[in-house]
């Protein structure tokens, strides 16, 4: 009967005297860290969150171990975390100037600061988590200057205020990079080149680093209206085409983009095919559109596209139509933008097939044929699930008939 008692009451004695603290945990959101082709003398980092479930702040401290002991710092010097507030590690490496070629491995322990809890005064503990992270680095003596750009962007600005271009770069080599930029700016049709700006970015980015850089344009002498500009970043070698608006003090800017063109993909020589094109007004005001564009079969236009105004209200999506009327068997080029309150979108393309009549037809005996399968499919299906349903009910009234009698 004693034993009866004893055991059970320890149990509870146990369980009173672990502290609540046992159930901190810290995760992290990767396992291992991997650092190729790292320049003696040079520099690469990459960043890992970490988080816990306590709501109370713990602080996490750091431990290396290996060959890469003497080559790891990391940002920030004193981190803490909470349930709410997960925290990012920097882990930065930088390998000395007679450091040998070749792979280096060690480990990263993070651990929590002791945590030390009391039990009814008298005992008390310091419990700590920690996890592991492996990490691989890779020392080269070749250097490798490599970048990847974009996010390329040209604020509309106000007559006689600077252009602000920003652009996000990320270094991929191992050595510090200045990535140089070149812009031509064009007239709204884009058939008149206005001026072209070069420059510099005059400080280094360091490997492994992503950053955004912002530049003041001046002494443009841009007046007011739409501009197009082709950026080119010259050492990661990429371009893009991006537009902006320089506008009177105090006028509103216009703002609106086309987000789908849709038309039949094959047609008949002489039927007439609707051309659909779904409009956006981003803008704060209402916006009077219209589409404008060509159609074009190999090298030569067929059609101009220049349809009637539609005005589409700040926020609102709409649809603009037009029609075409192939005469030619051929593969047909759809390009179309919108004109709003004398601004234009970017372009959109579509494709048209007109064929024969007869090959029109057998495409379309073609097309069904192919979805025969799958129509038969459903309709076994529809039919299976048809019987189960009869068979439930005829189950039921079974039941009901036999507890009746």
């Amino acid at each position: 009967m004693k034993k009866r008692i004893i055991l059970p009451l320890m149990i509870i004695i146990l369980i009173l005297l672990v502290p609540s603290v046992l159930g901190v945990a810290i995760g992290v959101n990767k396992a291992a860290l991997s650092y190729e082709n790292v320049l003696r003398n040079g520099y690469a980092e990459d960043t890992v969150m970490i988080s816990t479930d306590t709501s109370e702040e713990i602080g996490i401290e750091r431990d290396v171990t290996g060959d890469i002991k003497d080559w790891i710092r990391f940002e920030p010097e004193v981190l803490t975390i909470s349930g709410q507030k997960p925290g990012a590690l920097k882990i930065i490496i930088e390998p000395p100037g007679d450091a040998a070629n070749g792979l280096y491995q060690g480990e990263v322990r993070l651990l929590t600061t002791p945590i030390i809890q009391t039990q009814s005064g008298k005992i008390g503990s310091a419990i700590r988590t920690s996890f592991v992270l492996k990490v691989t680095i890779d020392v080269t003596g070749d250097e490798i200057t490599s970048c990847t750009s974009g996010g390329f962007s040209l604020k509309d600005a106000e007559i006689t205020y600077p252009l602000i271009f920003t652009a996000n770069i990320k270094n991929t080599g191992n050595v510090r990079i200045r990535p140089n930029f070149e812009i031509d700016i064009w007239n709204q049709d884009q058939t008149e080149l206005i001026t072209t700006s070069s420059f510099t970015h005059q400080t280094d980015i360091l490997p492994t680093t992503i950053e955004t850089i912002t530049k003041e344009i001046e002494d443009l002498n841009l007046d007011s209206g739409q501009y197009w500009a082709d950026v080119k970043s010259l050492l990661c070698g990429e371009t893009a085409l991006k537009t902006f608006s320089i506008v009177d003090k105090g006028e509103i800017v216009d703002k609106g983009e086309i987000l789908n063109v849709k038309n039949k993909l094959w047609t008949r020589v002489g039927d007439i095919v609707p051309i659909e094109v779904v409009f956006k007004n981003t803008g704060s005001r209402v916006e009077s559109t219209k589409i404008k564009g060509t159609i074009k079969l190999g090298d030569e236009i067929i059609k101009l596209i220049d349809t009637d105004a539609i005005d589409v209200g700040p926020g609102e999506t709409t649809s603009l139509e037009t029609f075409f009327n192939p005469q030619m068997e051929g593969q047909y080029h759809i390009n179309v933008r919108v004109l709003y309150n004398n601004k234009l979108t970017f372009w959109k393309q579509s494709i048209l097939n007109a064929v024969s009549n007869e090959e029109f037809e057998q495409r379309m005996n073609a097309l069904k044929m192919k979805n025969l399968p799958f129509i038969i499919t459903l309709i076994i299906i529809i039919i299976v699930i048809l019987l189960l349903l009869i068979l439930i009910k005829k189950k039921k009234h079974r039941r009901k008939h036999s507890k009746h009698y």
